[in-house]
């Protein structure tokens, strides 16, 4: 049967071909530098069955015996052809005829120290294949591999949407390597129909490739009965407001949720719809004080009607804080100066933990105030009286997954090298930088700055440079956490 197969195979494309199906691997050599890309055919034959009844029947490999897509990443190299060529029977291989054996090129930019494998490994975090319902969701992955642009497909019976941005978040930076290993990446707002949703993540490479994963959902509104859960997080309860209005904030554990709050005192009565973020966070802000005492009504509803109501009450101060606007280009920002006032003023202040120097006159202000990393610039300020013992607070700069940790003060003592150095790539600086380099004579180098490891700004230029090089630099806090390197001049 194989020889026949094989005739078949190559004959004329404007022939007849007998009714198959191809299956295209892609299966790495053990260096992980090199792919072969392989496509097997699997032929139909006719039987008798035990009525006498002549059926065609086709042979197929398990994984598509239930038509069930798999799970594992695939690759699929953009713009290759496919090059039909004899082949045999090959049982390590598969039940099929072997059509197509190509080697595809190594990545570029690979080399013997580091070269990436392939295919790539992409775990992914989402919720469990099958029934959901939870209407939408986010799904985040990482790839062993640095990654150009991820997008996704969602399928269903009602629509398709394909072509959705996914988005790289984040990145690991190899010092040693002087690249990118590792990128972490979310494909927000997947929002599925009743019903079955097929969810297809493509991970694009710089080098051509496309690492697909399938994901199946079943869409069940219609076994919600329980109600939302939620919890306030902000203000703090029992602690009186310096303000007459609050921004509340909390979490709910569906992003699909509708969060209200009803505000009623004496005359006054207003209803504020809320915002819901994709981590489930919830604000409700501007909800008036209009008295000493105010008792708020918060409730979530969820997608089907179902609801949960909690009651909160608030207390109003007789002190008045105010914080000055930020500038917009230290929210993005590792750490950042804020100021403001204080009435009265013989009060001690803190913003997210870091005690504030308050002047005679209320003014105050906080220096290297951390930041969260998700997205959203929060700044939680709390004040006492002087006269009290002070509240102690465990304040400490987060640490990205990248392991990348800001640090006050850095010093970076040596030798400089004919190569692009990144001086500090796990510790970014906030508060000073101090450098110093030896073997620079007759040298010439830019020292550069970044705060992103992607973007960078000339600081200096070295011109046929001493036996040694020094830079400090102090007044960093305009700036933000830097990065510094150096950028020889060939």
């Amino acid at each position: 049967m194989a020889a026949d197969t094989n005739v078949a195979c190559q004959t004329s494309l404007d022939e007849d071909k007998p009714a198959c199906v191809e299956v295209t691997r892609y299966v790495p050599e053990p260096g992980g530098s090199n792919v072969f890309k392989t496509t097997l055919a699997f032929f139909s034959h006719t039987i008798t069955n035990s009525k006498g009844e002549v059926i065609t029947q086709m042979d197929l490999p398990p994984e598509l015996m239930d038509r069930s897509l798999p799970t594992n990443p695939f690759l699929a190299p953009v713009g290759i052809s496919m090059v039909l060529n004899p082949g045999t029977d090959t049982g390590a291989l598969g039940p099929g005829v072997l059509t197509s054996l190509q080697r595809l090129p190594a990545p570029a930019g690979t080399n013997s120290a580091g070269a990436p494998r392939w295919p790539p490994n992409i775990p992914v975090k989402g919720p469990p294949q099958g029934i959901v319902t939870q209407p939408q969701f986010d799904i985040m992955g990482m790839s062993d591999q640095p990654l150009h642009s991820v997008t996704f497909d969602v399928l269903n019976d009602s629509r398709a949407l394909t072509n959705q941005q996914g988005f790289v978040t984040d990145g690991f930076f190899d010092g040693q390597l002087g690249r990118y290993t590792t990128n972490s990446f979310e494909c927000f707002d997947v929002t599925l129909a009743p019903g079955t949703n097929l969810v297809l993540i493509h991970c694009h490479y710089p080098n051509g490739f496309t690492a697909t994963i399938r994901k199946s959902y079943t869409l069940r509104l219609d076994l919600r009965i329980d109600p939302p859960k939620f919890h306030v997080t902000w203000p703090v309860p029992g602690c009186p407001i310096a303000a007459d209005q609050v921004t509340i904030r909390g979490v709910v554990d569906d992003t699909s949720t509708k969060m209200t709050c009803e505000v009623a005192e004496g005359l006054h009565s207003t209803n504020i719809e809320g915002l819901v973020e994709r981590s489930g966070r919830f604000w409700l802000e501007h909800v008036p004080l209009w008295a000493k005492t105010n008792h708020i009504k918060i409730t979530a509803t969820d997608v089907v009607g179902n609801s949960a109501v909690s009651r909160l009450t608030l207390v109003k101060s007789d002190d008045r804080i105010v914080i000055s606007p930020v500038p917009p280009e230290q929210l993005w920002q590792m750490q950042a100066m804020v100021t403001g006032r204080i009435s009265p003023p013989d009060r001690n202040l803190w913003v997210n933990g870091v005690q504030a120097n308050v002047r005679t006159n209320g003014e105050w202000t906080a220096r290297s105030v951390p930041l969260s990393k998700e997205g959203v610039a929060l700044f939680d300020v709390m004040a006492q009286p002087a006269t009290e013992p002070p509240i102690t607070f465990k304040v400490q700069n987060e640490e990205t997954n990248s392991g990348i940790k800001p640090v006050e003060s850095v010093t970076i003592q040596t030798n400089y090298t004919p190569a692009e150095t990144i001086l500090n790539a796990s510790r970014p600086a906030y508060g000073a930088f101090n450098l110093h380099l030896e073997k620079t004579a007759g040298k010439s180098f830019v020292l550069q700055a970044s705060t992103n490891l992607v973007d960078w700004t000339p600081i200096l230029t070295n011109l046929n440079s001493a036996a040694t090089f020094d830079f400090s630099q102090t007044n960093m806090l305009l700036y933000g956490c830097r990065f510094f390197r150096i950028q020889p001049i060939r």
